[in-house]
């Protein structure tokens, strides 16, 4: 159980009543939601506790008890399956869990570069299985050249996530129940990756 009293909350997985996952929202807007009576269902372990103000007529101080995933009444997950997630820095560089895909390497993004394995000045395209996180000196080396022109070898190949791999990527502090929620939604040969 958390208990809202610092100013690093959990971020709650917000799903349509079918269960698909739709975006993050924070403690206040499920909150708002909850009091409202526009919670569906919920479902996770982990609850949060949001404590508000006493109530002078019955000195009781109220609170709020907050699931970890919550499916809002009349919302509808807005994406097309086959749309890509965009593409940025932040994101690859946790779809490659920080690591350089030539030598291996785990560092700081302040260390990590994007890489097109097709050089941009040779046609590859600036697409998430044209591109990987490569360390400063493993980008150098390789240059303005393919992989095996500079004798690198990418130790995984590069992917587009899904929508739901998006989500994980977006939010940095996934709550175990949250995990093992959307990994039902991840393709098998990837859940390992999370």
């Amino acid at each position: 159980m958390h208990e809202l009293t610092t100013e690093r909350h959990p971020l709650i997985l917000a799903l349509d009543v079918g269960g698909r996952p739709i975006d993050w929202m924070t403690w206040q807007d499920a909150a708002c939601l909850q009091v409202r009576a526009q919670i569906a269902w919920t479902a996770g372990r982990t609850t949060i506790v949001v404590r508000g103000g006493v109530n002078q007529a019955r000195n009781e101080r109220s609170r709020l008890d907050l699931n970890s995933i919550m499916a809002i009444r009349n919302a509808r997950a807005h994406f097309d399956a086959h749309v890509a997630p965009a593409l940025t820095n932040v994101q690859l560089f946790r779809r490659d869990r920080g690591t350089c895909l030539y030598c291996g390497e785990t560092l700081s993004p302040a260390h990590l570069t994007r890489d097109h394995v097709i050089p941009t000045s040779r046609g590859g395209a600036d697409v998430w299985e044209n591109v990987v996180t490569a360390c400063r000196p493993c980008n150098a080396r390789k240059d303005n050249r393919t992989p095996d022109e500079a004798g690198l070898v990418l130790l995984a190949l590069p992917y587009t996530p899904s929508r739901v791999e998006a989500l994980l990527l977006k939010n940095k502090k996934v709550l175990a129940d949250q995990m093992e929620f959307l990994l039902q939604h991840v393709p098998r040969q990837r859940r390992f990756a999370y």
